[in-house]
């Protein structure tokens, strides 16, 4: 028994019959608590105190009429287990006690109340079963309700097929028609023919295998309308295993399909948009170079057969229009080289960075020498790019270094680390540095901070740098502080 003592609330009028009573629980079996009551007033007050576990009550009792003590014990605390006590020859006054509520009834002769104790432990676990069970059911019609409310109030559709795809629940019903005309049914009366191949598949594979999976399906809409669900299946299993349900959730992603579109027509529109730009860039810029080359051949040859017959300003000005002519060249040559990163480029390969940074370094060689710089490289590793622009890369930002450098002697050093799947490589110099603000544009096409009597060039170095590593798939930054030097830093994905 999971209850030690047994608290036993016993009313009788009579000192024989309790003492009877009391002999069987107390002392023959013990494990009773018997607390006595010999009138109404005593028995309503002692029951209101409560803290029993079932009550033996004698049918005649002085105060009461017929079994008014049931309905005092069932008002008072409800559920209490109530034992008829009855003399001999009253059997059908302890069967009428029974039809109102009372648990059983023990007949007052010793033969009788022998068993009185065992009456008792079976009232009791008889009562706390159904309890049990009350409870039990109780928590599974809460949980039915909570249940019934969420899925009601759900905003997918929650559909339950059986084994023959036959439906069984649904949670919102099928517009027009009533949850009884689609419950019952096959799934597939609801599904356009077309598309009854995927759903059919995917189900009969829940039922196979006991595993979830999903598929998205397009359905067409009053007006025509194209929408799309996301429908994710779950296996419902017994108690062995066995899958005898699939819950199928519909989720509606119409607008995440669209929104998935509209950004996939406009990544098209702008590969495109840029392809033409370069191709714009290159044409223009190739078709530009012979006349331009005219202008400045006939410059020079002007500046050749008469500079000396002129005056100075008339000097000066040709002077000038040959400057020009041959810095305009420049940048259109840069522009050129800068369109035929994206179209020209050569299919990535396994490539060594140190092969490339020493072949930077000779390409670099004249303007290392002329400027006295110290250039040093850490070890580097293979990455998979464009050699060609691998070495362009380096070359452009070493060259950077070198122009922007101070009045110290230039101290340029390539360095590696391996970070989150990339590498990042950085090239740290001692130059002049970079005010804080210009840090975000210096990668700007033709972007400027000096004149070009300062830092000769067209600018576009640093924009062509930061274009082959797009193309990389990585990101290139600057980190600098004027006066102090500044460091370039560029990723490259570890493939």
């Amino acid at each position: 028994m999971a209850i030690d003592v047994i608290t036993v609330l016993y009313v009788d009028d009579s000192p024989f019959d309790r003492d009877l009573v009391f002999h069987a629980l107390q002392k023959e079996h013990g494990g009773f608590n018997v607390i006595e009551a010999d009138s109404r007033e005593e028995f309503e007050n002692k029951l209101a105190m409560g803290g029993y576990d079932i009550v033996l009550s004698d049918f005649n009792i002085l105060g009461f009429e017929g079994l008014q003590v049931l309905d005092m014990v069932h008002a008072i605390i409800p559920g209490l287990p109530v034992i008829i006590v009855t003399g001999t020859g009253n059997e059908e006054v302890a069967v009428e006690a029974l039809k109102k509520g009372a648990d059983d009834y023990v007949v007052k002769s010793p033969s009788h109340i022998r068993r009185l104790p065992q009456t008792i432990y079976s009232v009791i676990d008889t009562k706390r079963s159904k309890i049990e069970r009350m409870q039990v059911q109780r928590e599974l019609q809460e949980s039915e309700a909570r249940w019934q409310s969420l899925v009601a109030n759900a905003p997918n559709f929650i559909t339950i097929v059986d084994s023959s795809h036959v439906i069984e629940f649904i949670n919102h019903p099928v517009q027009g028609l009533t949850l009884g005309d689609v419950i019952g049914n096959s799934i597939y009366e609801f599904i356009t023919p077309e598309y009854h191949d995927l759903p059919r598949r995917f189900i009969a594979e829940a039922f196979r295998t006991g595993e979830s999976g999903s598929y998205i399906s397009t359905a067409t809409g009053n007006q025509n309308n194209i929408a799309w669900y996301e429908n994710s299946l779950a296996p419902i299993k017994n108690a062995d295993g066995s899958v005898v349900s699939v819950a199928i959730i519909a989720s509606d992603i119409t607008e995440r399909k669209q929104a998935e579109m509209r950004l996939t027509e406009m990544m098209e529109d702008l590969q495109r948009s840029n392809k033409e730009l370069e191709r714009f860039a290159y044409v223009v810029s190739h078709d530009l170079q012979e006349p331009l080359r005219m202008v400045a051949s006939y410059v020079q040859l002007l500046e050749k057969r008469y500079k000396d017959q002129l005056d100075q300003d008339a000097n000066d000005f040709i002077n000038f229009a040959a400057d020009g002519a041959i810095r305009m060249q420049q940048m259109i040559l840069d522009i050129l080289e800068y369109s035929r990163v994206g179209t020209k480029g050569r299919e990535f390969e396994s490539v060594d960075l140190n092969t490339v940074f020493k072949e930077a370094i000779a390409n670099l060689e004249s303007q290392i020498k002329d400027s006295g710089a110290h250039v040093i490289s850490d070890e580097l590793p293979h990455v998979l790019a464009d050699e060609i622009q691998m070495t362009q890369l380096l070359q452009n930002l070493i060259s950077n270094a070198i122009k922007f450098r101070s009045e110290n002697t230039p101290q340029i050093n390539i360095s590696c680390n391996a970070d989150n799947g990339e590498w990042i490589i950085s090239v740290k110099d001692n130059g002049v540095g970079i005010p804080h603000e210009y840090q975000d544009t210096v990668f700007a096409v033709f972007k400027r901070l000096h004149s070009v009597a300062q830092y000769p060039g067209s600018g576009i170095g640093l924009s062509i740098a930061a274009k082959i590593v797009d193309r990389h798939g990585g990101k290139i930054w600057v980190e600098s502080e004027p006066g102090e030097g500044s460091t370039f830093f560029f990723s490259i994905p570890n493939k």
